[in-house]
């Protein structure tokens, strides 16, 4: 995890709107991103809420590269005092569902009359609960990096 701090420059918001329609079913999950440059440097920000960044904002962000850019987990807009991140309490409200998902899959094998293949997606929900704890504990670290910048 690494910390960048500088002016922002070619910003650009953008939102990708993705989800499930119909009457009874519906779920659309929008993602704001915002991309914009320190120096040379290409950052990116998907967030949940917009991230308020606007051309020659001093801004610090928290996150790491992928692919040649950074992206980043979390931001503190030092012109305007708004800050945020990728969400922790999104993430950890969901590993609460999976492990429910999980312990019913468990009880329906060893107390149910369902077959030992059930394990197969107790695995998978397994797998999904670690990635939803890992990118929470990110998402929090960087919050923290953020946060401790500001005393440096």
């Amino acid at each position: 995890m690494e910390i960048k701090k500088g002016i922002a420059t070619k910003v650009s918001n953008t939102i990708d709107v993705s989800g499930s329609g119909g009457r009874d079913n519906s779920h659309v999950e929008t993602t704001h991103i915002t991309t914009f440059r320190f120096d040379n440097q290409s950052i990116k920000l998907e967030m949940r809420k917009p991230s308020m960044i606007s051309e020659n904002d001093d801004v610090t962000v928290a996150g790491h590269f992928k692919n040649g850019n950074f992206v980043a987990r979390a931001f503190k807009n030092n012109t305007t005092g708004v800050s945020g991140n990728n969400g922790v309490f999104y993430y950890l409200i969901q590993s609460v569902f999976v492990i429910i998902a999980m312990c019913v899959c468990i009880w329906l094998v060893y107390f149910g009359s369902i077959t030992a293949l059930l394990l197969i997606p107790t695995f998978i929900l397994f797998l999904w609960f670690t990635y939803l704890i890992y990118t929470a504990v990110q998402n929090n670290r960087a919050s923290q990096l953020i946060t401790q910048s500001k005393l440096l």
